[in-house]
């Protein structure tokens, strides 16, 4: 938390942070809000629960969803309903690797089982959607094009060497 001092506007951050069994979000929670982070990112042992403990400290949620099938998109219809008025403000989709890692593999996510849930009016019920997996500058038009997400979140597709983002990819 302390590289947090030195940014101009923590409050554009978004933080990743992964939940366990047995560790409350409370404290989690206030030590982000305290150094001016308003978005956090959980992943792991996420719950409806957790979501709403964070949401009380006035941190936005966006839960990490992977989809590999429409299955995959009833899972998440699921837990929107259990979540009932701490529904998390966003849902980002991305492509999972296995239930150890659920996103940040820079696999591509299932883009037509978005749009066809997105043609069937699903995601009105839904948190407002941000697309990762696999996004490059060569496809990033197409999937917004597909899945009209509100955002997206590129990273390794953009990327020069592993971890050092190439600023005319970007571009």
């Amino acid at each position: 938390l302390t590289i947090l001092n030195g940014l101009a506007d923590p409050s554009r951050v978004v933080a990743l942070v992964t939940l366990q069994d047995g560790v409350t979000e409370e404290p989690i929670a206030a030590a982000f809000a305290d150094h001016g982070v308003r978005r956090l990112q959980p992943y792991g042992k996420v719950t409806p629960e957790a979501i709403a403990a964070l949401q009380g400290r006035g941190l936005e949620t966006i839960l990490v969803h992977p989809v590999v099938n429409e299955q995959s998109l009833e899972t998440l219809d699921a837990f929107l309903a259990v979540c009932a008025d701490a529904r998390p403000d966003y849902v980002l989709f991305d492509a999972a690797a296995s239930q150890e890692q659920p996103g940040g593999t820079g696999r591509r996510a299932n883009w037509e089982a978005m749009a066809r849930a997105r043609a069937r009016g699903r995601y009105a019920h839904w948190p407002p959607v941000i697309l990762a997996g696999g996004l490059t500058p060569d496809n990033v038009a197409e999937a917004i094009r597909l899945v009209a997400p509100a955002g997206v979140d590129v990273s390794s597709g953009v990327e020069s060497t592993p971890g050092r983002k190439d600023p005319h990819r970007v571009q």
